[in-house]
């Protein structure tokens, strides 16, 4: 592998912001010696500057910081709602619970007196 082949990599590194002292010092000693590095280098910064976003208008800028309280405040609603309908559906259950323990008796007690009183009903009926 020759030495462009090395230092290309380091070149798209050095196009979109500092390297790191050391690899500054080998991509500047090799970018005095090599034109088509100094090519290469230029045109990624060029393609970089055409890629790169504008600077954020204020309102964005605005939205942004207030981002971080927008989503707590969503996020204590959503809670807020999942704790109301856990308590309307535990109040569900206990309303059930009231229902069936008032209304079992009576139908358990009713079932009871038909199974007893059937068997003789349909003697009756049966016997002319």
């Amino acid at each position: 592998m020759n030495r462009c082949e090395e230092i290309l990599p380091l070149l798209s590194c050095r196009a979109s912001g500092p390297l790191d002292p050391d690899d500054e010092a080998v991509v500047a000693e090799h970018l005095e010696q090599c034109e088509s590095c100094r090519a290469e280098l230029e045109r990624e910064e060029a393609l970089l500057a055409e890629l790169a976003l504008p600077p954020p208008s204020p309102e964005l800028s605005a939205a942004v910081e207030r981002l971080p309280g927008r989503t707590a405040m969503q996020w204590r609603r959503g809670e807020r709602r999942r704790h109301r309908g856990l308590q309307l559906l535990g109040a569900s259950a206990a309303a059930a619970a009231l229902i069936a323990s008032v209304l079992a008796p009576a139908w358990l007690r009713d079932r009871a007196y038909t199974r007893a009183h059937a068997p003789g009903q349909l003697a009756a009926a049966a016997a002319p």
